[in-house]
């Protein structure tokens, strides 16, 4: 595994019940000055019910976070609603624990109500996205008889008279799912939604430098253990 990059992390929080001041976000000019410190490109787009107009997610795009005076991430995206906190950032573990906690603070100055994310978090989730060389081909993860079929009567039958056809693996994709066990998770109706685990090679790169894109349901130090192991049980 080398030449890791685009290194991007997506998290969410899901807190109890009245934990996040969201009412409070909602009153004139204070999305304004909660955010005005990432500045957020698209700010304080507003999601209503259809039916009621009821607002139900505050989502801010395309901002920045300076970790200190030298170093500043790009933040793709930062939604917030009643329970709910969930962004995307490039960035390191560290450095996304950074900007949660200054999210918390904006929150927390801008709408005068403290929050306690130790005892209000219920549950958090990670995803763990990159491109990366590994040192196998993509085509090893598809049995021998499925790459002579592609490449035999698949080509064979999708081939047209002005062009020559070439069908190659694009993807692999497995669905991460979950069977909550903690009870207080249950009690609060709160249940972990499927992830995906992606490997695939990456855009606009030729195929046989064994360049990819991956992403899994994990932190970022796992998600290399894992493209270690996989590595491993490739040889």
């Amino acid at each position: 595994m080398k030449d890791i990059s685009n290194l991007t992390i997506e998290r969410t929080f899901l807190f109890r019940q009245d934990s996040i001041p969201f009412a409070g976000l909602l009153a004139p000019g204070t999305i304004e000055r909660a955010f005005q410190p990432f500045r957020f490109g698209v700010a304080g787009t507003i999601i209503q019910e259809p039916s009621s107009g009821k607002i139900l997610e505050l989502q801010m795009a395309n901002g920045s976070f300076d970790v200190d005076k030298e170093k500043s991430l790009i933040v793709g995206k930062l939604d917030i609603s009643e329970r709910k906190i969930h962004f995307t950032i490039g960035s390191t573990f560290e450095e996304s624990e950074k900007f949660f906690r200054a999210v918390l603070d904006s929150i927390s100055g801008a709408t005068q109500v403290s929050m306690s994310p130790g005892t209000d978090i219920l549950v958090s989730t990670i995803q763990t996205s990159c491109a990366v060389t590994l040192d196998f081909s993509f085509e090893t993860f598809f049995s021998p008889r499925f790459l002579s079929f592609l490449q035999g009567q698949a080509q064979q039958l999708m081939s047209i008279s002005v062009a020559d056809v070439n069908v190659r693996p694009f993807k692999f994709s497995a669905e991460v799912s979950y069977a909550v066990k903690d009870e207080s998770l249950h009690k609060h109706k709160i249940m972990v939604s499927n992830k995906p685990l992606v490997i695939e090679p990456r855009v606009n790169t030729p195929f046989e430098e064994n360049r990819f894109f991956t992403s899994s349901p994990c932190d970022p130090e796992t998600h290399f253990n894992l493209l270690r192991a996989l590595e491993d049980s490739m040889r």
